[in-house]
């Protein structure tokens, strides 16, 4: 099932959410959170340290990877902090600007590309 996030007119997120709780980070990718009552890895797609967002008992939304067949079956897609949710996944700055552009959402009046 893919999950949108907001307007289905925005970026997809896909799998099945859940709503964990932060306990610690692992690994560079790796991070231990409580899905209801059992911690389970999850990986954690930026290096980042994050130590403002990455604090114990901090909510976090996991998106469901299982199908994958990897190590972990979950990915940290979110931190919720006082302000909202926080989106941890390296990848998504370019999937929103690539979101943007295609719409002409920006307003911009040159773009340079990198290595041309």
């Amino acid at each position: 099932m893919t999950t949108w996030y907001g307007n289905q007119d925005m970026i997809e997120i896909p799998g099945r959410l859940s709503e964990a709780e932060f306990i610690e980070r692992l690994a560079r990718f790796t991070a231990l959170v409580r899905l209801g009552i059992e911690p389970v890895p999850a990986h954690l797609p930026t290096s980042s340290r994050m130590r403002e967002l990455l604090v114990h008992g901090m909510g976090v939304i996991l998106a469901d990877r299982r199908h994958l067949r990897r190590l972990t079956a979950y990915d940290l897609v979110m931190v919720r902090n006082t302000t909202g949710l926080v989106s941890v996944d390296a990848g998504v700055p370019n999937k929103l600007m690539e979101w943007a552009l295609r719409r002409s959402a920006l307003e911009y009046t040159r773009i340079r590309l990198s290595g041309m």
